[in-house]
């Protein structure tokens, strides 16, 4: 009887159904009911326009790109399961506001939409939780987690919750894309 563990791939040695998950492309997921969200609200519209524009131009590997989605979706789904019916917190909510331009009929209305990790209720703290490497840690906040946080605050302000204290929760993984580069040339 013989078992293969494993699947020995151009990345190194990674199971195969892992490598199957990874290989998804989940960008249909994010098709959504609002036309902008924090996220990208963070982001330079420059950048956002030329990614709409021409999205199928944008290269991806979709191993290196989709490992820390893979890791910070695991840990987003472990957490909202975990405290979906704990009283003391509203966990994965999603909001959506219209952003009304002055002067300008209903067709011009904007959707915005923000999704926000934890709110604590008791503490009226807003936590956003972020997969990253370890290479940040000693560094300072990047200034778009901040931003997008803030953008969430905004909008839970919005439907009537008060937020005092804003936290990023930074879980470092030790993972070196040059290392898994490298190892796909040769």
């Amino acid at each position: 009887m013989t078992m293969h563990l494993c699947n020995h791939s151009r990345y190194g040695t990674i199971p195969q159904p892992i490598l199957d998950a990874l290989a998804v492309d989940r960008s249909s997921e994010l098709s959504r009911a609002f036309d902008y969200s924090a996220t990208v609200l963070c982001q330079s519209p420059r950048q956002v326009q030329l990614e709409r524009r021409h999205p199928d131009q944008k290269k991806k590997d979709s191993l290196i790109e989709n490992w820390y989605p893979f890791i910070g979706n695991a840990i987003h789904e472990y957490l909202e399961t975990s405290l979906k019916d704990n009283p003391d917190y509203l966990v994965e909510k999603r909001i959506v506001r219209f952003d009304k331009p002055d002067c300008l009929g209903q067709e011009y209305f904007r959707r915005v939409g923000a999704k926000f990790d934890c709110y604590h209720k008791p503490s009226k703290t807003l936590s956003d939780h972020k997969t990253t490497t370890t290479f940040i840690h000693g560094k300072e906040m990047k200034d778009e987690w901040f931003t997008q946080l803030v953008v969430n605050a905004y909008f839970l302000v919005e439907e009537g919750d008060e937020v005092d204290w804003l936290a990023v929760n930074a879980i470092c993984v030790d993972w070196r894309d040059a290392g898994v580069k490298d190892n796909a040339s040769g």
